[in-house]
């Protein structure tokens, strides 16, 4: 139960409803926009923010709704720009946004962690990946290319290296590709 009289409740209640299992993500949206109504701006906390966002992202991914899910963003984005010092919630609305096929986005998200020096391991690899779904295959083909110049052992990198040479081939004859799968080969070995 929620105490009205007191809007700072609504808020730990849009808090536990997204934290408990299993989670009710429709009460705690509720209870999120209530608090957000009442409340002054200068009282709103990052947090409030990420909740805000997280509990959008899961029904928006629930239900499979584009609207909610462009709020879901704008909310995290918020809680972002409050406190740019916070690389985990950077690098989930990264990702998050190459999980749901939002490929350009993500790349400046992920630029703006390299930017920051907080690029992690696999960053570059999804970059490159987000670049081979756009069909924006030169920049897909130097992304690759430098990952496989830093970890020639990297077989993931080889192989998307190659899809990007067969999807730049007009002519299959032409074999461009093969090369790129050779090397792939070579590294898987046996």
């Amino acid at each position: 139960k929620v105490d009205n009289t007191r809007n700072y409740l609504n808020r730990l209640a849009a808090y536990s409803s997204y934290e408990k299992k299993p989670q009710d993500l429709e009460k705690g949206l509720q209870y999120m926009e209530t608090f957000l109504k009442n409340t002054n701006p200068e009282n709103i906390i990052t947090r409030d923010y990420v909740y805000y966002g997280h509990l959008m992202y899961k029904l928006a991914t629930t239900n499979d709704d584009s609207i909610m899910l462009n709020k879901a963003f704008e909310q995290l984005k918020k809680a972002y720009s409050m406190d740019e010092s916070d690389k985990n919630l950077l690098t989930e609305i990264a990702m998050n946004n190459y999980y749901n096929r939002r490929y350009k986005d993500a790349i400046e998200l992920f630029k703006l962690k390299a930017a920051k020096g907080w690029a992690g391991k696999n960053d570059a690899m999804t970059v490159g990946k987000c670049y081979y779904q756009l069909k924006d295959l030169t920049n897909a083909d130097k992304a690759f290319s430098e990952i496989i110049a830093n970890d020639p052992d990297n077989i993931e990198a080889h192989l998307f290296l190659a899809r990007t040479y067969s999807l730049m081939e007009n002519d299959p004859v032409e074999g461009r590709a093969a090369p790129k799968f050779e090397a792939m080969l070579k590294q898987i070995g046996s």
